[in-house]
């Protein structure tokens, strides 16, 4: 139970760094990749972090599965930005 506490705390920080930072960066970069554009350098490793940060995150979303459903939002956009990179690449 003590790391319910902290955990709490956390978790409203990253929602709201999700929010302000992430979603809005995300979804520039879905817009201009529906417009035929590719990921730039920077988008990668935009990508890449978020990637490293949720492999981190995997444990306390585990203990707290009343926030799965925004992961599993979050997650599909990831994966929709990569493939929708994909085929802008062929």
């Amino acid at each position: 139970m003590s790391e319910l506490k902290p955990d709490a705390e956390v978790i409203s920080v990253l929602i709201e760094r999700f929010n302000k930072q992430r979603l809005p960066r995300a979804m520039g970069i879905k817009q201009r990749l529906d417009q035929g554009e590719k990921l730039s350098d920077a988008d990668m490793t935009f990508l890449e972090h978020v990637l490293a940060d949720a492999r981190k995150l995997q444990p306390m979303v585990e203990r707290h599965p009343e926030h799965q459903q925004l992961v599993v939002k979050a997650i599909s956009l990831y994966q929709e930005i990569v493939a929708k990179a994909a085929e802008n690449e062929t």
